[in-house]
């Protein structure tokens, strides 16, 4: 059982189940946590766990380690039944909870990134969900669609030709990622539609022109002759479909799968949170950088705008 809100909804007074039955799957939450490289690496980042299952679905380069919210939950004077997190990001918070045995509610107002977030938190049907991966692996095969219709808003540095001898992605390559997300939108179960599309923005940069980093987004050296093809598509798309597969089948049964997730701006989506036994947030940095930038590729290419 869990509760979405979109933008603009207001469903009132939050009901939270009670926590007083449930027991940390402990066993569940050290196997999640072994492959985390804590040895001279702050845990306020992301680099511990850049591998660890769920965490490696995007490289969210703002993430912290679940590690710090075990220790922000140690520090607490009682055991607590409710998190909350107003920045969701990568829903380090909110996954780290579930395994504590803690109920999260978590905001982002990032459509892609919440999807994100549901995706790691949800429970699924894995035969269902790997059928529903290889039919969209066949019907993207003979997907008819018109590339210029899908390219009508999108900035001209999108696709090749681009704008001023740069693009983003060549025009084959963009190609093979459309006919993948079009055949996505055929899956009839919306959380399997939701996590293969998430599947699909996690391989984006790494097929593009382009990489993140901590000044933005900038095209890579040598980009021009290094060109992705629709091979590579396939390759990154079968092996981030396969580490979410893994994932969710050898760490189902966390000690609790309930969640809230609200989608939205949380300086007004907060006013819908009734009740949170602790926070733990990191906000977006003002006059740094600008978080839709970074992040609007995604956003484009999988058509949330």
């Amino acid at each position: 059982m869990h509760t979405t809100f979109r933008n603009g909804s207001r469903p009132g007074k939050l009901q939270y189940a009670s926590q007083a039955t449930v027991r940390p799957n402990t066993q569940l939450a050290s196997r999640w946590l072994a492959s985390q490289n804590t040895l001279n690496v702050p845990i306020s980042t992301n680099q511990p766990s850049l591998q660890l299952p769920f965490q490696r679905w995007f490289k969210f380069k703002e993430a912290f380690s679940p590690q710090f919210i075990i220790d922000c939950v140690a520090d607490l004077r009682r055991p607590p039944r409710t998190c909350i997190d107003p920045f969701g990001g990568c829903g380090t918070t909110a996954l780290t909870s579930q395994f504590l045995g803690i109920r999260p509610t978590t905001i982002e107002v990032n459509p892609f990134l919440a999807d994100l977030i549901e995706c790691k938190l949800s429970s699924y049907d894995t035969k269902q969900l790997q059928n529903d991966y290889f039919e969209v692996l066949l019907v993207s095969k003979n997907l008819r669609f018109s590339l210029p219709e899908l390219l009508l808003n999108a900035p001209p540095t999108l696709v090749q030709p681009g704008k001023d001898g740069r693009w983003i992605y060549p025009r084959n390559v963009a190609k093979r990622i459309f006919a993948l997300r079009e055949a996505i939108a055929h899956v009839k179960s919306p959380q399997n539609n939701m996590l293969l599309k998430v599947v699909l923005g996690s391989t984006l940069i790494a097929l593009s022109n382009v990489i993140v980093n901590g000044k933005g987004r900038k095209y890579r050296n040598g980009w021009e002759t290094r060109q992705k093809t629709p091979a590579d598509v396939e390759l990154a798309f079968r092996g981030s479909f396969f580490e979410a597969f893994s994932d969710i089948c050898h760490y189902a049964g966390r000690a609790v799968n309930d969640f809230t997730l609200i989608r939205g701006d949380s300086r007004i989506s907060m006013d819908l949170v009734n009740e949170a036994d602790f926070a733990v947030l990191s906000p977006p940095y003002p006059n740094s950088f600008d978080y839709t930038d970074i992040y609007n590729v995604e956003l484009w290419m999988l058509g949330y705008l």
